[in-house]
């Protein structure tokens, strides 16, 4: 049997704590918060990064992923759909990526 001393353990623990912890705009917010916020920069993030393309995973599957109600999620998408980050194309499900954007 291995013998961990105990600071060594310690610092195990802590680590694999912070590493577990949310960031901060993915905890539970007040109603009446700008949750919204920190979900749209994160998917502006990922949009201008090109590691999201094309059709956008559903909004309650985007609210499972941060953590967050259906409602903040779509305050978010509307946000970006506003500054023609992501688009709804009329005939086709979902929301996309906009591609044609400056």
């Amino acid at each position: 049997m291995y013998r961990i001393p105990v600071p060594t353990a310690e610092f195990v623990r802590r680590a694999a704590v912070t590493l577990l912890r949310r960031p901060p705009w993915l905890l539970p917010q007040p109603p009446g918060s700008v949750a919204w916020l920190g979900v749209a920069a994160d998917l502006r993030e990922r949009i201008e990064a090109r590691s999201l393309r094309g059709r956008i995973p559903g909004r309650r599957a985007l609210a499972e992923a941060y953590g967050v109600s259906f409602d903040v999620v779509n305050q978010a998408v509307e946000a970006l759909i506003e500054q023609h980050l992501l688009v709804v194309r009329p005939g086709s499900p979902g929301t996309y990526v906009n591609e044609e954007r400056p």
